[in-house]
């Protein structure tokens, strides 16, 4: 009698799996950031937003909880300028039903003033709800300490 032994690499069906999740929140970032940097709506951005969730960036001077979060971001409603962007060095760390995405928003500088526009780090905690997922926690930062 042979016996077949089949060995599963683990470590390489994760790593996949961690990849096409990462795919997965890069691709629902920018269909988010399109509309944001593309038209100046905030509407998009604000859909699956966490009614609790909460918020932080280094224009604000405290965590912004629930409400204030979408009031907040949606009073950025036609003023955002019309920039390209690129998401770079994407992450994503899943416990369960929760995952941990972080990445960059480069950009180049913008088109009307030549001004160049700061890179943001991104970190968003994300609950899995049904197909898709909620965001639960938003904190944009910059790569050096904001001197204003």
């Amino acid at each position: 009698m042979s016996v077949l032994a089949v060995t599963v690499d683990a470590t390489a069906a994760a790593a996949t799996e961690d990849a096409v999740l990462v795919d997965e929140l890069v691709a629902l970032e920018k269909s988010k950031l399109d509309p944001w940097y593309g038209e100046a709506s905030t509407a998009v951005y604000l859909e699956g937003v966490a009614e609790d969730s909460t918020y932080f960036d280094p224009w604000i001077p405290k965590k912004l909880k629930g409400a204030e979060v979408r009031e907040y971001l949606a009073a950025f409603e036609g003023n955002i300028p019309n920039l390209e962007y690129e998401i770079v060095d994407a992450t994503a760390d899943r416990r369960g039903d929760i995952v941990i995405f972080t990445y960059d928003i480069t950009h180049p500088a913008d088109p009307v003033t030549g001004e160049v526009v700061p890179r943001w780090m991104v970190t968003k905690i994300l609950n899995r709800v049904g197909d898709g997922w909620e965001v639960i926690h938003t904190h944009y930062g910059l790569p050096v300490p904001f001197e204003g």
